[in-house]
């Protein structure tokens, strides 16, 4: 079928609308700030990682013990937070975003690629 069959122009727009949109709501949810569940585990833990890097302490009790949310993930992001200077709840995002963009991107990419 080619694009002038299935409606030319709302046709060949419909997966960038649909990307734009979902991200615009992404981004919606990310600026209310309105975090729910373990989002401030996470965030202690990319507090903590980005203050100390090398040698992160457990960022919610006084023990020395690892923390289980400690990853190369949250190390990235705590890496963003201290070259930008951004807090840990706006690195993540802000990682919430770039997360949602790359598989989207990634499907974009592929379906030109198939054609």
């Amino acid at each position: 079928m080619t694009d002038d069959e299935a409606g030319g122009t709302l046709y060949r727009l419909r997966f960038p609308a649909l990307a734009v949109f979902v991200v615009a709501l992404v981004a919606a949810h990310a600026a209310r700030g309105h975090w729910i569940g373990d989002f401030w585990e996470h965030s202690a833990v990319v507090r903590e990682l980005a203050t100390h890097p090398l040698h992160p302490r457990h960022p919610l009790l006084v023990v020395d013990a690892p923390h289980a949310l400690a990853n190369p993930y949250a190390l990235l992001v705590a890496l963003f937070c201290r070259v930008t200077g951004a807090s840990a709840a706006t690195g993540l995002a802000t990682a919430s975003i770039v997360n949602l963009l790359m598989p989207l991107v990634a499907l974009r990419v592929d379906s030109s690629v198939r054609r």
